[in-house]
């Protein structure tokens, strides 16, 4: 088995359980008044060209340093990535071969700061409870890459093949549960 296929199904995997593991805590969250609409872009509508511009000057964040004192992620996606205050759905994990795993969802490449509108974000936790790491991050063809934010530096990278396919699949999947909780609280 190729090593991509391994670290694919991997991934797949560790989906599956962060979804059902019962460390992992999933929660339908509806935040209306905490940021007016008129501050958030407007998604983008219309086919763009690629906006990731690579930056190979700018310096690497030290990866293996921040996970190594993450103890817990918490995933949050947006259902209106135009306003994530107005609605958001979460998942957190504190398994720690989940975390170590994170890596494989950010490519070495560096990029400018790019236009985009995030669907999503991740904030990394020490033992403390003190955030190490918050992560923003767009999956759409033109734009899918991360931010990261740690000691005070913000660092831009692309997501990788496995990282755009899992955070898709994750985030389509807490999609899902947010429309089912929707039509529940109609009923």
């Amino acid at each position: 088995m190729s090593q991509d296929r391994f670290l694919s199904l991997l991934l797949l995997f560790f989906l599956v359980v962060a979804c059902q593991a019962p460390e992992s805590k999933t929660k339908l969250r509806k935040t209306k008044e905490q940021v007016p609409k008129e501050e958030f872009k407007k998604a983008p509508t219309e086919n763009l060209q690629a906006k990731l511009v690579p930056d190979p000057d700018a310096q690497p964040i030290d990866l293996i340093y921040v996970l190594d004192r993450t103890v817990q992620i918490e995933y949050m996606f947006y259902v209106n990535p135009s306003n994530p205050s107005e609605n958001s759905v979460t998942s957190d994990t504190k398994s720690a071969g989940e975390i170590k795993n994170f890596r494989a969802i950010i490519s070495t490449e560096r990029v400018k700061k790019p236009d985009c509108v995030y669907m999503g974000s991740a904030v990394f936790s020490d033992e403390d409870g003190d955030i190490v790491m918050d992560a923003a991050f767009n999956l759409t063809p033109d734009c899918h890459h991360i931010r990261l934010i740690s000691e005070g530096e913000t660092y831009y990278h692309k997501l990788s093949a496995q990282g755009v396919k899992f955070l898709s699949q994750f985030y389509a999947k807490m999609m899902k549960q947010q429309k089912e909780y929707d039509q529940q609280q109609q009923k």
